[in-house]
C-alpha cells in the first residue's frame, strides 16, 4: 500500500509511514480444535476473478482430499457453477458483527485473491491468531504474522504443500 501510496504522490514520498496496528473489535482467540479428518477452510470474499476463487476449485478438481473442505462466501445464485464440486460448500454473506462466530466455525482462512490493496479479511483472522493461506503477493507480505502461510496462487502444487505445512506437518 506505501508503495502505491508513493508511487502516486511522489512528492509525499518521504512523509507517508503506514501503521498496521490500528484497532479491529478484539475478537476472541481463535481456538478451535483441528480435526484433521474434516478440515474447514473458509473463503471470506466476493466471488470477483481478480479474487481467484478458481485456484480453490481447480484445487478440488485435481487434489482429492476427503478430510478439507472449503466454504465460499455467496450467493445461491453465484455458487450454482460449483454444484457439482466435492468439498466445496457455500455460506451466506455475512455481516461484519457475526465474523467472529463465523470464523470460529472454520480452521483457516484463504484469501488467494490476485490483486488488493489491503486483504481486511487477513488482518481480522490474524487478529483472533487464526491460521490464514494467502497469496504470495506484495499485499499479504506487508502483513508480517506467524499466523499466516503463502502459496503462488497460480499453482495447485504450491497451495496443496501450503495445507500440508499448515495442517500435516
Amino acid at each position: 500500500m506505501k508503495k502505491f501510496i508513493e508511487k502516486s504522490y511522489s512528492d509525499l514520498k518521504n512523509k507517508i509511514s503506514v501503521d498496521y496496528s490500528f484497532a479491529l473489535k478484539k475478537n476472541k482467540i481463535h481456538k478451535k480444535t483441528l480435526n484433521k479428518n474434516k478440515i474447514k477452510i473458509l473463503y471470506p470474499s466476493n466471488m470477483y476473478s481478480y479474487k481467484n476463487h478458481k485456484i480453490i476449485v481447480q484445487f478440488l478438481k485435481i487434489i482429492n482430499l476427503d478430510n478439507i473442505s472449503f466454504y465460499f462466501t455467496c450467493s445461491r445464485k453465484e455458487f450454482e457453477p460449483y454444484l457439482d464440486i466435492k468439498n466445496l460448500h457455500r455460506i451466506n454473506y455475512f455481516n461484519h458483527k457475526d465474523l467472529e462466530k463465523i470464523y470460529h466455525q472454520y480452521d483457516a482462512i484463504i484469501f488467494p485473491s490476485l490483486i488488493e490493496s489491503l486483504g481486511l479479511p487477513i488482518f481480522e483472522a490474524i487478529q483472533m491468531q487464526m491460521p490464514v493461506i494467502a497469496a504470495n503477493l506484495p499485499y499479504s507480505k506487508e502483513i508480517k504474522s506467524k499466523y499466516i502461510k503463502y502459496f503462488n496462487p497460480k499453482s495447485v502444487k504450491s497451495l496443496h504443500k501450503t495445507i500440508n505445512i499448515l495442517f500435516f506437518k
